[in-house]
């Protein structure tokens, strides 16, 4: 009778402790799913799947753009606020529902992208990636005399040309270096730069790093121009 009993509390007991791990491990599971354990998650992947990365050059423009969970539409929508982040520290930020940016010079390595959109409700939303950008070796290039570059709305943003005009120039010399250069606005979505004769100009795929003066931590201040071809032999 003793061990008859023993067995029944035996089996109480592996019952309720199946039934208290299954009941921790689907609130582990709740938890893990919206973001609040601490230091473990439990997350769900197909077997067969695997995780693509992207890699961008500095100097690439790329839109930026978001996915709701909830059905919202762009009208719903009141302002959106981003930052690219290393090591949890802001380097750029940039405001907009669907910007389009060129990635500023950094030194590579991984990067977080992270937006706050406000619902005209005044709900927010929030998310983040994560990418890479690869510090390509730049080609440095000089020209022999004074240079006009054209910077128009078909390769920049108006934001941009409007920052220009207001602020003046930089253009990237490599190494983290910038040069002043002299604008001038031919109209509204043209403005020209003057690039000195033999001072060394970085290029990445053909193409130069230029930004208005100013804070350079807004995204909107960088834009692109291709490099004319009459520039001398690389430096490298």
């Amino acid at each position: 009778m003793i061990k008859f009993l023993t067995s029944i509390n035996d089996s109480l007991w592996l019952g309720a402790t199946l039934k208290l791990y299954g009941l921790f491990m689907i609130i582990w599971g709740l938890l893990s799913y919206w973001d609040l354990m601490p230091f473990y998650q439990v997350k769900l992947f197909k077997i067969n799947s695997i995780t693509p990365t992207i890699s961008l050059f500095p100097g690439q423009k790329i839109r930026l753009n978001f996915d709701s969970h909830q059905a919202i539409t762009r009208g719903d929508i009141s302002s959106a606020d981003w930052q690219l982040l290393q090591d949890n520290k802001v380097l750029f930020e940039e405001k907009g529902l669907e910007p389009t940016i060129p990635l500023p010079t950094t030194e590579g390595g991984i990067f977080q992208l992270k937006v706050i959109a406000t619902l005209n409700d005044n709900r927010i939303k929030s998310g983040q990636i994560n990418f890479y950008i690869v510090q390509d070796i730049p080609k440095q290039v000089t020209f022999s005399s004074y240079t006009e570059v054209n910077l128009t709305t078909e390769n920049n943003t108006p934001a941009f040309l409007k920052n220009v005009q207001q602020h003046g120039a930089e253009i990237y010399a490599g190494n983290g270096e910038w040069k002043k250069v002299d604008a001038t606005t031919a109209s509204k979505n043209n403005v020209t730069v003057k690039l000195k004769a033999n001072v060394p100009i970085s290029s990445f795929n053909n193409e130069m790093l230029i930004r208005a003066q100013g804070s350079a931590k807004d995204l909107s201040n960088y834009g692109t121009a291709k490099v004319p071809y009459n520039y001398n032999k690389p430096v490298n």
